[in-house]
């Protein structure tokens, strides 16, 4: 067999990456974890004090980089905030999906026949 079939033959390998992808999900709950309160580009100091833009750094942040664990957005502040948040067409698009059940727009280029 051609291809990853050498890896059996390395002791240990499986453990191995079951630890890696162990610690890449310690790693990322922990920069989750602490997002609200640190953010390398971001004053979130200054931001806290206009609670609607923090709002929709924070909502933008998750969509962006993803929930924690076990973590969920507040739909009632996804709605409020959808027509504002700065985020790819296609998260958008889906996230209409599921709010709202509404498809998205066809917005491939017609062509002429």
């Amino acid at each position: 067999m051609q291809g990853y079939s050498h890896c059996k033959n390395l002791p240990g390998l499986n453990s191995i990456l079951k630890t890696l992808v162990f610690l890449t999900k310690i790693y990322r709950a922990n920069i989750m974890r602490n997002m609200e309160d640190r953010n390398w580009s971001t004053d979130i100091s200054r931001l806290k004090k206009n609670e609607e833009k923090y709002q929709i750094w924070l909502i933008e942040q998750k969509l962006n980089c993803g929930l924690a664990e076990g973590e969920k957005l507040d739909r009632a502040l996804l709605e409020k905030y959808m027509p504002v948040l700065d985020i790819d067409q296609e998260t958008k698009d889906f996230l209409r999906l599921l709010l709202y059940g509404e498809k998205p727009a066809d917005r491939r280029p017609k062509t002429v026949p």
